[in-house]
């Protein structure tokens, strides 16, 4: 079982999850089994005995997603989940949200190895943990992208400033400044290369931090000083994605046209440090990668 809406008995639930049998679930079908020692719910353990309800409709054909509710329906034990985020990422084994629009600031993560757990203050560093109750804190800036480095670091592109988070807030990590004067458009206006290196579309055009947890260098400024007037990007209008291409070895830098998929592009040749414009179909603009 991944997840369920209800865990009381006097309670309808819904309940998401992998069947192992051949057949599917049908209506009025008793279900039993036994719960592994490793389940992440705190109500149940191999102590507690089997499992077992009568199902009141059928099996649903796919796909499934989940309400976003608190996991049982219980905010006592998994505590409440941020109520709206449009930035998601997985650093150090938990799901990172951020992009409340009404705490643009604020970042959020769910318990480690358990997406469904939101209960911050425990001090078990495995806890979920937010900015505004550990000592790493707040983001002082609104948060614009979230970018992982495995297990190592997390950089927050910010809208006029970049950070760096080291190791796990819950367990002495701490937050750094890397700029305060170069911020970040937006979740898909960077890339990596093979080398580790972040790329990502700034106030003022290209840049490149080495490694990802270098301060910002602006690359694009000595060859197109007025790329940044000639796209005019606004972030309703427009949305700038940067994709690393291994194959030809450089970046596509793409702004689209939200409205109707026009586009204006870029090549960023890594071998030769140029910059050559490209063109695609309307049907073809770029909004992810």
């Amino acid at each position: 079982v991944d997840y369920i809406t209800a865990i009381t008995d006097d309670v309808a639930s819904t309940i998401y999850g992998m069947r192992t049998t051949v057949a599917a679930f049908a209506n009025n079908e008793p279900v039993t089994g036994a719960n592994p020692s490793t389940d992440p719910s705190p109500y149940y353990s191999a102590a507690s005995g089997a499992v077992s309800f009568t199902t009141s409709a059928a099996e649903e054909a796919p796909p499934h997603w989940y309400d976003w509710t608190p996991y049982g329906n219980d905010t006592d034990n998994f505590g409440d989940m941020p109520s709206s985020a449009y930035l998601v990422a997985r650093y150090r084994g938990r799901l990172v949200l951020s992009g409340h629009p009404n705490y643009p600031h604020q970042w959020y993560m769910a318990k480690v190895s358990n997406p469904f757990d939101w209960k911050y203050g425990s001090t078990d560093p495995l806890s979920a943990v937010a900015g505004n109750n550990v000592d790493a804190g707040e983001i002082g800036d609104i948060v614009r992208a979230l970018i992982p480095y495995g297990d190592d670091f997390l950089v927050f592109g910010c809208a006029d400033s970049i950070h760096i988070l080291d190791g796990d807030p819950a367990f002495g990590g701490s937050i750094d400044e890397l700029s305060n004067i170069t911020g970040m458009f937006g979740p898909w206006a960077w890339c990596r290369d093979e080398d580790g290196n972040l790329y990502f579309w700034g106030s003022g055009g290209l840049y490149k931090m080495a490694g990802g947890r270098s301060k910002p260098l602006n690359i694009s400024q000595g060859h197109l000083p007025k790329w940044v007037d000639d796209w005019a990007v606004a972030p309703a209008t427009h949305r700038v994605v940067l994709t690393y291409d291994p194959s030809r070895n450089g970046i596509i830098i793409s702004r689209t046209t939200l409205d109707d998929g026009t586009n204006l592009n870029y090549w960023y040749d890594l071998k030769t440090e140029g910059f050559y414009p490209e063109t695609y179909p309307t049907n073809c603009g770029i909004f992810s990668s």
